[in-house]
């Protein structure tokens, strides 16, 4: 009898040959998957990222603090048009606290604040993921998180053991994604060596920038040119045919459903 495939159309069957039939460790049979993400929400990424990351054609995730944003109507519109050109506009709280050193209910505020305001104010903006200020979390955050996110991202250095595709033991593990810090330490070649590791290792790869800059725009935290971020953007869509370069809720979204698919021949 015909085949017939039981899961989501968001994945890609591998092999079809005989009753052999597999799905995808990642979208479009690619080797691996890569995240830009931009935390704070800071000028250069409304001026210089946003506008850059849409020309080139590459998603990526911001993970917005929600006092940097200037609930202008400029600005939002910003946030939408990004949202609505493939860049996802998630979570990084209100105020950037340690969510470990204050009360739990206050995390928790800090947590919701900024999601209802990007579901209210962000169209199409489902705010499923999260990045922990500064890093630091606990199981009462990590808890809080897995009702409404599907998974978060620290600042926990990446290795090339970090990159595997099973580095997913248990659920908590989703919420304790390492990352790779892009600074001026880190090289146009070390960017394409990282593509690499990761094509290799299968799994999954987040690049964390802070803020962009140019002769308008001034520096802040890890401050990164703008001639930078355009080459590494090159170099991430030179790597396409191989690599998924997507957002981080659509990286975990599959990762998540594939982990619980099946496939039924009828």
């Amino acid at each position: 009898m015909r085949p017939f495939l039981l899961f989501l159309m968001l994945f890609s069957v591998c092999s079809i040959f005989s009753q052999d039939l597999t799905i995808c460790n990642w979208k479009g049979g690619k080797k691996a998957a890569v995240v830009l993400t931009f935390d704070d929400w800071l000028e250069g990424h409304e001026k210089i990222a946003v506008p850059m990351l849409i020309e080139k054609h590459v998603p990526a995730t911001f993970f917005i603090t929600l006092n940097n944003v200037s609930r202008t109507k400029e600005n939002i519109a910003v946030l939408n048009k990004a949202q609505s050109k493939g860049l996802e506009i998630t979570n990084h709280t209100v105020s950037h606290p340690d969510l470990t050193s204050i009360p739990i209910a206050k995390a928790k505020e800090e947590i919701e604040t900024t999601r209802d305001f990007i579901l209210d104010s962000v169209s199409g903006g489902k705010s499923l993921t999260f990045a922990y200020p500064m890093g630091t979390k606990n199981i009462e955050v990590i808890d809080h998180l897995k009702k409404n996110h599907i998974g978060a991202r620290g600042v926990s250095a990446a290795n090339e053991g970090a990159l595997k595709y099973d580095f997913v033991v248990t659920e908590d593990d989703y919420y304790r994604i390492k990352t790779l810090r892009v600074w001026r330490i880190l090289s146009q070649s070390k960017v394409g060596k990282w593509m690499s590791y990761v094509k290799k290792e299968g799994g999954l790869l987040t690049f964390m920038i802070h803020s962009v800059y140019n002769d308008t725009v001034s520096k802040g935290w890890d401050a990164m040119p703008e001639e930078f971020l355009s080459n590494m953007l090159d170099t991430l869509n030179s790597h396409k045919k191989d690599i998924w370069i997507c957002t981080f809720e659509d990286a975990i979204q599959y990762h998540r459903e594939k982990a619980n698919a099946r496939i039924e021949v009828l």
